[in-house]
């Protein structure tokens, strides 16, 4: 993925980003004071949600993050998401108002999903080692006998018997006596 894209793709999720956390925030907010919140937790309390949204975003964005700081940013961003669809879905007076309202949620969880599969994707490409054309393999003159560990011969492989239902039954396996074999000797 080349530089313009990877830059475009970071310019239409936070333009995403915005649009859905504004959304979210004056849907939330009016929500709220419906409900007779008074109107500073009306205020703070969509902004937690939306704070939420962007910390969990950067940490999953940010590449020096070890993969359970990840897993764990994506769950905080799963919750936030969670609380902000039901509060848009409830907002909403028909199914037309809850569905625009849920949309601006669901398409950023989506994108921010693909933009962190394409940040993964170039950071794995990046990571791979540049490809050289094989060398020739060196000819070793017959009398040296220098063996590395990639030509040592295998040991061959032990074969395991499976023993037939119907001589286990009879008590007949591969050269063994049965048990009731055993008994008469160890009586007589």
């Amino acid at each position: 993925m080349g530089d313009r894209t990877l830059w475009g793709s970071r310019a239409a999720l936070s333009g995403i980003a915005a649009i859905a956390a504004g959304v979210s925030y004056w849907t939330q907010r009016g929500l709220l004071l419906d409900h007779d919140v008074d109107p500073v937790s009306a205020t703070a309390i969509p902004l937690t949600v939306d704070l939420a949204v962007i910390a969990s975003s950067l940490v999953i964005n940010s590449p020096e993050i070890d993969p359970q700081a990840r897993r764990l940013a994506w769950a905080v961003l799963g919750v936030a998401c969670a609380v902000s669809i039901g509060a848009n879905a409830v907002a909403g007076d028909n199914l037309v108002q809850r569905i625009a309202h849920v949309w601006c949620v669901l398409i950023y969880l989506g994108t921010e999903a693909v933009a962190s599969l394409a940040r993964r994707h170039r950071s794995a490409e990046q990571a791979k080692p540049a490809r050289t054309p094989r060398a020739a393999k060196a000819v070793q003159p017959a009398d040296q006998d220098t063996a590395s560990p990639a030509t040592k011969p295998r040991r061959p492989r032990s074969r395991t018997r499976v023993t037939p239902i119907s001589e286990i039954e009879a008590g007949k396996t591969a050269n063994q006596p049965s048990i009731t074999q055993v008994a008469k000797e160890a009586i007589a």
